[in-house]
């Protein structure tokens, strides 16, 4: 869910009013968030839960904010509409309402503590949380405290799900004896290069034929048009920076940063999972007499441990997360000393032993080793609060006005400008797409009137004018000769080779051996017996090519052709022999298991979500 800080929403008084909302959320904690939705008259009903307006409007406006980042287009355009963009975006959000609703009927559920702690590191920049950056964030999209927590929450539960489901998946032999061999076929073939020197001599491209082709193709030799543009900046940072801190407000934000902490233990752990299966038993007691007579832990784990995500890792789960495991699991673990190893633990996943890596213990920092980062994070709280205000003066002054002059000196700034840049091109300022389109926009662009506010990243803002237009012009035909008399040179010499290749060709259809085909040409003939697909020996396009060929039939090779930047290859497919698992070291045959579990997984995932779409009983309104 908070996959970017992104900028769409463009009213100044919306923000602050949103921005009051944030402080709910620090003065009143966590719990403050998971509140009855903000919500307005329903879009769809899904399983008699309803979608409402307010989530299909952001998820449109974070649909047009990912197709402006990616393909950098103007307001105006068609992609940005409203109307064609509300169809996907419904369809979307009635399918993950019926995914949610589907792990809620799982059981499955997020604690408050673990939804904050996840906001906490979306928004936290340089070690330190941004209070500010999380302000913008709610402001852009139109969320409140309670349905910023509320999304992330489903967020988290589905992301758990997905993991649930791919963590569950297995290959069979069949499946790697199939991937095997393919990903270990090798292939027997020969090549016949016709160099395209033979050829290059024979070309000759006339200055009428130049000529020709300049006047055909104007587009092709026109240099885009470009603007250069006048704006004026406002950014939290350069205000944070004027901010004056005392030493009373720091002591004071200290004071509340110690009356909040609590201290809290962190369990790092490891473990080695014996499923419920047959022979558990057997594999429980060897693991106790091994552990018992010294064996290393991790060297269990990678030899026994059924849990395939952390067995590579010699059973290493990392910080031990409340709730994220059983609480068995749980109490087994922050009873160990450090450096234990647990008896057998039972859960409903099978059987763990359990051993505590590390178990660090939290402390109060001292105000000396905090004040630089409160001083930092004062600052940026007092900007974040002007920073707000400023922009609706930004967009009141400059709304209208002739020039950026009279904007900069109300607010303090400085008229900068671009340099000149073709539209998609720009850089620096007009490197941002919103910018970018904002200055190609018919009141900028055609009217010369000042943008309206825009905002980039959460924390920027620009107001920008056209400045000055460069318009298209076509480059003289001295200054592309040499580029149109190359290209018209390499597609002559193309044909000459395609000419030589398709009789080479032919007569290989015909029987005639390959290697006698070349030496009575004069070529250069190659023989490659039983190559592996990753074999560096060969020529890469011409690999490719080879392994892409249909599997010939006995005594009938294939024949194809790979043109390279100064050659022409022919190709002759004469025989495959397919990998075989048994014949892999055991490292590869296991990274590849893992990379077809992976996309087995994937197919896995796929397949839940159309069928718990498909069982959804849901209403378009």
């Amino acid at each position: 869910m908070l996959q970017g800080l992104r900028e769409n929403m463009k009213g100044p008084t919306a923000k602050i009013v949103v921005g009051l909302a944030v402080a709910a959320m620090v003065l009143f904690g966590v719990e403050s968030l998971f509140v009855n939705s903000v919500g307005g008259s329903e879009v769809a009903t899904v399983n008699g839960e309803d979608v409402g307006r307010v989530e299909l409007q952001r998820a449109i406006e974070q649909q047009k904010s990912r197709l402006r980042q990616q393909f950098q287009l103007e307001e105006s355009n068609d992609m940005l509409n409203d109307d064609r963009l509300r169809g996907p975006a419904l369809m979307n959000l009635v399918r993950q309402k019926a995914l949610h609703q589907a792990a809620a009927q799982a059981g499955m559920n997020v604690s408050p503590a673990i939804v904050k702690g996840e906001l906490a590191a979306a928004f936290t920049r340089d070690g330190e949380f941004n209070s500010a950056l999380l302000n913008n964030y709610i402001a852009s999209y139109g969320y409140t405290p309670a349905t910023l927590a509320k999304s992330e929450a489903n967020a988290y539960v589905l992301r758990q799900l997905f993991k649930g489901i791919n963590d569950s998946e297995f290959v069979t032999g069949l499946e790697l004896d199939a991937m095997a061999a393919v990903a270990g076929q090798k292939r027997s073939f020969s090549t016949i290069v016709i160099p395209k020197s033979l050829v290059e001599s024979k070309v000759v491209v006339s200055d009428e034929e130049v000529a020709s082709y300049y006047n055909d193709n104007p587009a092709q030799f026109t240099e885009s048009e470009k603007i250069a543009l006048e704006y004026v900046e406002l950014s939290v940072g350069a205000l944070a920076a004027k901010q004056v801190v005392s030493d009373a407000e720091l002591r004071e934000e200290f004071e509340r940063e110690l009356a909040e902490f609590t201290a809290q233990t962190e369990y790092k752990v490891s473990h080695i999972l014996v499923a419920d299966e047959d022979g558990a038993e057997d594999k429980i007691a060897k693991i106790q007499s091994e552990l018992a007579s010294g064996v290393a832990f991790a060297d269990l784990a990678k030899a026994y441990s059924d849990d395939l995500g952390s067995k590579a890792l010699g059973g290493e789960l990392g910080a031990l997360v409340e709730g994220a495991f059983p609480s068995e699991f749980e109490d087994a673990a922050m009873a160990l000393a450090e450096g234990e190893v647990s008896s057998a633990v039972e859960t409903d996943a099978g059987t763990h032993f359990i051993r505590l890596d590390s178990k660090v213990e939290a402390k109060p920092a001292t105000f000396e080793s905090r004040k630089e980062n409160l001083l930092t994070l004062l600052q940026e709280q007092k900007a974040s609060s002007e920073y707000l205000s400023q922009i609706q003066t930004l967009e009141e002054v400059s709304f209208g006005a002739s020039d950026l002059a009279a904007t900069a000196q109300a607010l303090g700034l400085t008229v900068k400008s671009t340099p000149f840049f073709a539209k998609g091109r720009g850089v620096g300022v007009a490197a941002s797409p919103a910018v970018a389109s904002a200055a190609f926009a018919e009141d900028v662009y055609v009217q010369g009137q000042n943008s309206p506010v825009i905002e980039v990243d959460g924390d920027k803002a620009y107001v920008v004018r056209l400045k000055e237009k460069v318009p298209a012009k076509l480059k003289p035909l001295a200054q592309v000769k040499a580029n149109i008399l190359k290209q018209l040179s390499d597609q002559k010499a193309a044909a000459e080779l395609d000419a030589l290749a398709s009789s080479v060709v032919a007569a290989l259809e015909q029987g005639e051996e390959a290697k006698a085909v070349a030496e009575a040409a004069g070529y250069e003939f190659k023989l490659y017996d039983a190559v592996e697909r990753s074999s560096a020996d060969v020529n890469f396009a011409v690999s490719r090519e080879v392994f892409t060929m249909p599997r010939p039939a006995e005594g009938s090779p294939v024949t194809s052709t790979v043109s390279g930047a100064s050659e022409l290859t022919i190709v002759q497919l004469e025989g495959v022999t397919d990998g075989a698992v048994d014949s892999l070291p055991k490292e590869q045959r296991e990274a590849m298991e893992q990379q077809l579990r992976s996309q087995l997984a994937m197919g896995s995932v796929e397949a839940f979500e159309n069928r718990v779409f498909e069982d959804a009983k849901y209403k378009l309104k």
